[in-house]
């Protein structure tokens, strides 16, 4: 989940959507069938193209090697959803475009346990979309329940930065933040999350209905 403060919000950081279609428009058959074929490209050619996985070579046209080719050489980081993630079992580790991934959940995966470990992956990002650093120290952000963190005072963000707030505990830096919870904050059949300022005026918020791992807003 992701509510971002809204008041003073600019222009976003270029984000590409990309997904292998059939030509008549679907993404997948029926009860998601039919990846064979979508995918057939990374295969149906004579050029060798390497991944950052050494078991995973693919035979593409010259076409079909050229895209790849672009899209790794343009790509700073990949934004997916959990149900990818937990499919190809977090592609051992390391995607084949040697990339960083960043996985939206608001449930964090295997069993909720409750150790701190799984605290630390339930999180929300807040992200400053404007041109001028951002000063949030002192905002509040808080669930349905009312369980309330308060950013640390002079708090910064830059332009187009992001910081994570982590339900778990651990050590504050500029790019995560911890609350310090012993048990889960959001629910997954659905919370709200209100943000602040620090003269507590609503900036954002983001309601969510479960039935997913992730949400944006």
């Amino acid at each position: 989940m992701s509510p971002a403060p809204s008041d003073s919000l600019g222009a976003m950081s270029k984000v590409t959507c990309q997904i292998s279609m059939s030509l008549d428009g679907y993404i997948s058959g029926p009860d998601e069938s039919g990846f064979e074929h979508l995918f057939e490209w990374y295969g149906n050619g004579d050029l060798v193209v390497k991944t950052a996985m050494p078991d995973l070579t693919m035979s593409m046209t010259e076409m079909g090697a050229a895209h790849f080719r672009e899209q790794i050489e343009t790509c700073g980081a990949l934004v997916v959803g959990r149900k990818l993630y937990d499919y190809t079992n977090a592609w051992g580790g390391r995607h084949p475009m040697d990339v960083p991934v960043v996985v939206l959940t608001h449930n964090p995966p295997g069993p909720d346990t409750g150790t701190n470990w799984h605290l630390k992956q339930e999180q929300i990002v807040l992200r400053n979309t404007g041109a001028k650093p951002r000063t949030i120290g002192g905002w509040l952000i808080r669930d349905k329940a009312n369980h309330r963190y308060r950013v640390p005072a002079g708090f910064t963000l830059k332009p187009g930065r992001y910081v994570r707030l982590h339900t778990g505990t651990g050590a504050n830096d500029a790019n995560d933040l911890f609350w310090g919870q012993g048990w889960y904050v959001w629910n997954n059949d659905g919370d709200k999350a209100v943000v602040k300022n620090k003269n507590g005026r609503r900036v954002d918020r983001c309601t969510y209905t479960g039935g997913g791992a992730s949400t944006r807003c």
